[in-house]
């Protein structure tokens, strides 16, 4: 059993789409690849990703097929035998789930097609594979990466409402812009319901796209296997995570959310308001374990301000109380506009993970961004770097707080079946008014947290899901002789083999980092 290498090769042109946060998904898999300036010589890797660059292959890149090379590109607008049939938004069906994508580019004359897009107009396959000389080109005819930013960050500068659902469930153009005006997921086709009725968005589109695109690796290079950690401490198949939001700052709601947190053993982020809960409550707070984070008020109406500078300056008057310097942060009422301004504010102020996205909404809950995993946002020029700082969207608020309005704890359950299905974060947020006020709410927040750990899921605070993926990001998987070496794996880190024949988890390494890979 021998393991795959990986190279991500970007052509010195970029177009106008996001296919370069490709990087960004391999990172978020947990892969170790090669960075190329160039295309290799052939041999020296057994698959070559083609992360953006112009709508055709280059001669040099045609060469390089033909010589025995393996590349995979995206959407093409012209392959080897002329230009590509393009088609419009529609879903891909993956594991027999409906998957959004917004555009595609079928080529002509593929030897082998698999998989299955539909869009309105047309049925397409989902990969093409072109024997070219001694070697194949694999084609998706949907530009993966840009699919999931879209998912994720929107298109274009946010700077007006989203229209409403038209069935009254997410009054979203209500003239305040947040960040759930950025959301491209469809409110008829890609929304179901809960077991009391209430719409809900079920899928994680971009999680699952990211991980069939793993798949679809493993598959192409096999017999080989690739390597890596798995995605949370001791190998858990999910992570739970609480924030709260202060809010209004009365400190006997800070009360009664530090004895309720204390009786279900949870340790959370709570994001303060400006005001905050006081610097005695602070040191509480944060001896008790939980993270004390920022709640950024940009809400005209309670006198916030949107800009860098009112950013900052709430950062600061926060940092100058709490117990230590903030690393999390939550937009109050979700507020955001623009792209990705905002992130560029978060990161010269240290904080390094925001949890601003998610539903406003009682029909907008669930995956409206498509995500559960922690990620680095894109920069609005696709060829510019990622953020340094993670998102990590959560997917309800206060569950059975006027049921009827906000939602009810009906969606529980469906939200933990597709963090298990993706491994990701069950991401709960709450607020310490309606914990203090509402038998009802603290009732449903407990047997929310009981149903995540009957799963197995960990909890843990922003400031340690950050340091987590900091760490395994950070692991290196290189040979040595006629072995492999994990470098920087985490005591908690747990490997694992990706091979065709599905995924198993590997003995932990030998003290000088030595993997056995052989079954």
């Amino acid at each position: 059993m021998k393991l795959a290498r990986i190279g991500l090769y970007q052509p010195a042109s970029v177009t106008g789409r996001h296919t370069p946060y490709l990087v960004e998904l391999l990172e978020q898999e947990r892969l170790s690849f090669a960075l190329l300036a160039g295309l290799p010589s052939v041999g020296e890797f057994d698959l070559v990703l083609r992360s953006g660059g112009p709508d055709a292959l280059s001669p040099g890149e045609l060469d390089y097929v033909s010589a025995g090379g393996r590349l995979l590109a995206f959407s093409l607008e012209e392959g080897p035998e002329g230009r590509a049939k393009a088609f419009g938004q529609g879903h891909a069906a993956v594991k027999g789930q409906p998957l959004r994508f917004f555009a595609g580019r079928q080529l002509r004359g593929a030897s082998l097609e698999r998989g299955s897009a539909t869009a309105a107009e047309t049925s397409a396959p989902l990969v093409q594979e072109f024997a070219i000389g001694r070697g194949r080109l694999i084609h998706v005819t949907i530009d993966v990466p840009d699919t999931i930013v879209r998912i994720q960050q929107g298109v274009g500068l946010l700077t007006h409402d989203r229209p409403s659902a038209p069935d009254g469930t997410a009054e979203t153009a209500e003239g305040i812009l947040k960040a759930d005006d950025t959301t491209t997921l469809d409110w008829i086709e890609d929304r179901g319901r809960t077991a009391t009725g209430q719409p809900y968005f079920p899928l994680a589109h971009a999680d699952r796209w990211r991980q069939w695109l793993v798949e679809e690796i493993v598959g192409i290079v096999s017999p080989r296997v690739l390597l890596r950690p798995a995605a949370w401490p001791g190998g858990a198949p999910g992570v739970v995570h609480l924030s709260l939001d202060s809010d209004d700052n009365d400190p006997d709601h800070a009360e009664t959310a530090l004895v309720l947190l204390d009786n279900l053993d949870i340790r959370a982020t709570w994001c303060e308001l400006e005001g905050g809960y006081g610097p005695q409550m602070q040191k509480r707070v944060h001896a008790a374990g939980h993270e004390v984070a920022l709640h950024y008020n940009a809400r005209p109406e309670e006198n916030g301000v949107w800009s860098e500078e009112a950013f900052a300056n709430q950062l600061a008057r926060h940092n100058a109380t709490a117990p230590v310097p903030a690393v999390s942060n939550k937009n109050h009422y979700t507020r955001f506009e623009g792209w990705d301004a905002f992130y560029l504010w978060c990161e010269a102020g240290g904080i390094r993970l925001d949890g601003t996205r998610g539903p406003s909404k009682m029909g907008n809950r669930g995956f409206l961004y498509g995500t559960c995993f922690p990620h680095r946002p894109a920069a609005f020029d696709p060829a510019a770097p990622r953020h340094r700082l993670y998102s990590l969207a959560f997917q309800t608020a206060d569950i059975d707080f006027e049921p009827q309005r906000w939602g009810d704890s009906s969606i529980v359950g469906p939200l933990a079946d597709e963090v298990m299905a993706v491994g990701g974060c069950l991401h709960l947020l709450n607020h310490q008014r309606w914990l203090h006020k509402f038998a009802s709410v603290r009732e449903a927040l407990t047997r929310a947290l009981s149903l995540a750990r009957s799963r197995g899921m960990v909890a843990m605070t922003g400031r340690e899901i950050a340091d987590w993926v900091d760490a395994l990001r950070a692991v290196r998987i290189t040979s040595a002789g006629n072995g492999l070496v994990a470098e920087n794996l985490p005591p908690e880190a747990v490997l694992e083999v990706l091979s065709a024949d599905g995924t198993r988890r590997l003995p932990p390494p030998a003290p000088d980092g030595a993997v056995q890979l052989a079954s």
